[in-house]
């Protein structure tokens, strides 16, 4: 059974991994457009401004 389930992992593993792979790949063509920073960088900023905002906000005990 144990080794079963070893072999299970791994083509999960395998499985997981080749899907990474080729989703980076995919990933990469649409990451390096100026539009896609920039709307990474705005989500980023605002997101930030969210814990800045939720920081300050929060009473001291």
């Amino acid at each position: 059974m144990g080794i079963l389930l070893a072999g299970v992992h791994c083509v999960l593993g395998l499985a997981w991994l080749t899907f990474l792979i080729f989703g980076a790949g995919f990933a990469s063509k649409w990451l390096k457009s100026a539009r896609s920073l920039r709307t990474i960088d705005r989500i980023t900023g605002t997101i930030l401004i969210g814990f800045g905002l939720r920081l300050a906000l929060e009473p001291q005990h």
